[in-house]
């Protein structure tokens, strides 16, 4: 059954406030998700639920439609003045939950024939990796793999534009020695963006194992990456900016390579 708190001062309300902050939330190995959609999705991915907290006045009902087991008191009914202290959205629709955050290291990532993999270096927007995560999750990627991350990758925002599918996506934070050993090991190509290109991304073979390997925006590539890929492949553009977004420019070659798969089963069929 759920239980009540009023207090801004009760001890699970002062955790939530310490839970905003992303070192907080390292520290204790927990995912803050606020959203009915968001803690759906974390439920259905199999993350281990800490406690759901709700608040009627914003929307949120006792929600044992969450499948919650009530005798394990899991659920609060939270006040209005305390849900607002907690909430980090404009609009709230009255949940905030707390999960246990996944741990995976490259040794865990389950591979297809032939993997399709996003490694994005250096990322610093939550609300962009969400977005790649997002668009990840509609190509079909296989792991999305993080180096030199500059943000937390379960930060709120990141959360929302992914539309919870950060909880579903084989995510793994790894540096850049590990990444490239790893992804040789398993024979999968390395394909890293590049300016100064000369093969565009439309005269490459996708179909093997590919890696798609994005940069800061702001820095680009770092030098031991330049190094260390196969190939270096451009998307062509004709006006005035020289550079595309790290989501926009992940839509455009994670696609290209879901179109040559595609037309690949259909030659085959």
């Amino acid at each position: 059954m759920s239980y009540f708190i009023d207090s801004i001062n009760n001890a699970k309300v002062k955790n939530i406030l310490k839970l905003q902050k992303p070192g907080e939330r390292r520290k204790q190995g927990v995912v803050l998700v606020e959203g009915y959609k968001e803690i759906i999705a974390a439920l259905k991915a199999g993350l281990n639920l800490v406690e759901i907290f709700y608040c009627a006045t914003y929307g949120g009902e006792n929600p044992s439609f969450f499948g919650v087991d009530k005798d394990k008191k899991l659920i609060a009914n939270v006040s209005k003045e305390v849900f607002e202290k907690i909430t980090y959205r404009e609009k709230p629709d009255g949940y905030i939950a707390i999960f246990l955050a996944k741990k995976l290291a490259l040794a865990d990532i389950k591979l297809s024939p032939a993997p399709l993999i996003l490694v994005v270096e250096g990322a610093e927007k939550p609300g962009n990796f969400g977005a790649i995560l997002r668009t990840a999750d509609a190509a079909g990627v296989d792991a999305v793999i993080v180096n030199d991350a500059q943000l937390d990758i379960y930060h709120p925002n990141a959360i929302r534009a992914s539309i919870g599918s950060a909880f579903d996506k084989q995510i793994v934070i790894a540096t850049r020695e590990e990444t490239v050993a790893w992804l040789a090991a398993n024979n999968i190509t390395t394909y890293a963006t590049s300016k100064r290109a000369e093969k565009k991304y439309t005269d490459f073979d996708f179909n093997g194992g590919a890696a798609f390997i994005l940069g800061a925006e702001h820095s680009g590539l770092s030098e031991e990456w330049k190094e260390a890929a196969d190939e270096f492949i451009t998307i062509p553009m004709t006006g005035v900016v020289d550079s595309l977004n790290l989501s926009a420019c992940a839509a455009i070659l994670l696609f290209e390579a879901v179109r040559q798969r595609n037309n690949q089963l259909k030659m085959k069929s």
